[in-house]
């Protein structure tokens, strides 16, 4: 069920898919598809634009407790909706709300892969404000998370790759200078 909801969302049925991860969030209630229907209702909705029924979605799913015997399975599933309601604030232009709520994901999720991009969409937020300064210190942060030793991250396709270079001779390079770096 579950899996059809989301053969829905991929091809744009979206009131199908609405109402099938609903569905499973009724039927499923003591599991964790119940807590990610949910969010997955939100992804439904910020698709669409709908920016608010997004954000009332994610708030509705971290509301679901997670299951005792299996809890660490779905941290991330709760950072990204959390880190999503952030999003949505800063898709409507609300970057006040925006920031404060990254900034509170950042200390209430240190260790999730979306911390790198928190500090991204706050300093991309500050950078539309004009607010230099800020706008450097949280790209600063970028790349700065830190995830367990035995988590090994990967990047997918299409997927944002955060580098930070230290180089003693950085401050030489003048603007449109390339960089070079070998990443493997």
């Amino acid at each position: 069920a579950y899996k059809n909801a989301g053969t829905a969302f991929l091809v744009g049925e979206y009131d199908k898919a609405i109402e099938e991860y609903l569905a499973v969030a009724r039927e499923y209630e003591d599991t964790s598809f119940r807590m990610r229907a949910v969010c997955r209702v939100g992804d439904v909705y910020y698709k669409q634009k709908k920016h608010e029924r997004a954000v009332s979605y994610y708030q509705r799913s971290l509301k679901i407790p997670s299951e005792l015997w299996w809890p660490d399975d779905v941290k991330e599933s709760y950072a990204r909706a959390d880190y999503m309601i952030g999003v949505c604030y800063y898709d409507q232009k609300a970057m006040n709300q925006a920031f404060a709520h990254f900034r509170r994901f950042v200390k209430t999720y240190p260790d999730s892969a979306f911390v790198d991009r928190a500090y991204d969409f706050i300093g991309r937020g500050n950078m539309e404000m004009e607010r230099y300064g800020q706008a450097i210190e949280a790209f600063r942060m970028v790349g700065t998370a830190k995830l367990e030793k035995e988590t090994r991250r990967t990047i997918s396709p299409g997927e944002d790759l955060y580098v930070r270079i230290t180089d003693a001779d950085v401050g030489l390079a003048s603007k449109g200078t390339a960089l070079v770096a070998r990443l493997s």
